[in-house]
């Protein structure tokens, strides 16, 4: 996708530089789309003047970063033309996304569309689109890296916004967002080894659970991995801070009673002291102690105070 985003960029600026006006990034797929358009060129009939077509290899292959990323480089409307698309449900909902990211900053108007190959009309509704005030063009190039990409787009139509905004609610499904934790987190960690984006940590130097906004994918692992049910997603886009790690929870450690050897997250050895002692190996006083304990004074405490047999008191 580099080499289609050094295309919109180079065309556009040329589109600008020759005197046009309301530039319309058209996408298509090298195939089908092709195929339709050179069809429709057939039939005597042409594209508008405003609209330059950019040849990609799917139109199911376009994505929010090609399409914000063409507002951002100055296009007053974006196109994806469904011709040879599998399924357009995705394509619009990326289009849906885009532009509730355009309204939490104050641009009005309809930027993006997602035209049906089979609608009979499309053309004519085309023509009819009337254009909406184009963003300052961007001078960074489109990257390959989708995410990287969008983090410069973001950037750019923050800073030229008619609306300053602290954050962009989102609709559901969207790859941006927030988690909350709840009282019942116990810093057992398992969602940090689930998130594949490395946005939630763990502190290697006390029981703390870290959040970095801006990698979230709002993929769910971490809420589906949590055993005590304690994670909550939020969708939403982050403006100003998202490049800040914040503190989701915090606890104190728990130290063995009888050494005083740190044992871990007092959350989570208070949660398995909690489930454990309704059991009948903790049934005695002196058993549920040992749970406090760390592994070798639970052994020591045993030898010494147990009053079952032991192997060397046996005989033949």
């Amino acid at each position: 996708m580099a080499d289609v985003g050094l295309a919109i960029k180079a065309q556009l600026k040329a589109y600008r530089e020759a005197g046009g006006e309301n530039p319309c990034v058209f996408f298509h797929s090298a195939e089908a789309g092709r195929k339709q358009l050179l069809a429709l060129k057939r039939a005597g009939k042409t594209l508008p003047g405003n609209v330059i077509p950019v040849e990609t290899w799917s139109a199911d292959a376009v994505g929010l970063d090609l399409l914000l990323g063409a507002v951002a480089l100055g296009a007053c409307q974006v196109v994806v033309f469904g011709a040879g698309s599998h399924d357009l449900a995705p394509l619009q909902q990326q289009a849906k996304l885009g532009h509730a990211i355009l309204g939490g900053f104050g641009y009005t108007g309809d930027y993006l569309r997602i035209v049906d190959a089979g609608n009979a009309n499309w053309l004519a509704e085309l023509t009819a689109w009337q254009p909406v005030a184009a963003v300052p063009a961007a001078d960074f190039r489109l990257l390959a890296d989708k995410r990287t990409t969008l983090e410069f787009v973001i950037d750019h139509l923050h800073k030229h916004a008619p609306l300053s905004a602290e954050a962009i609610a989102l609709p559901a499904g969207a790859p941006f967002g927030s988690i909350a934790v709840s009282d019942a987190c116990t810093l057992c960690m398992s969602c940090t080894s689930a998130c594949p984006a490395g946005a939630l940590k763990a502190a290697a130097d006390a029981p703390r659970l870290s959040f970095l906004e801006r990698n979230c994918l709002q993929c769910g692992l971490c809420a589906n991995t949590c055993p005590e049910q304690a994670i909550t997603l939020t969708p939403r886009l982050l403006v100003k801070e998202r490049r800040a790690e914040r503190v989701l929870k915090e606890a104190e450690v728990f130290c063995c009673t009888a050494c005083g050897k740190p044992m871990g997250a007092a959350p989570t050895i208070m949660n398995m002291i909690g489930k454990l002692s309704g059991h009948s190996m903790f049934a005695t006083p002196e058993a549920k102690a040992r749970l406090t304990m760390c592994g070798d004074c639970r052994v020591i405490d045993l030898i010494n105070n147990e009053k079952s047999m032991k192997a060397w008191e046996m005989t033949e």
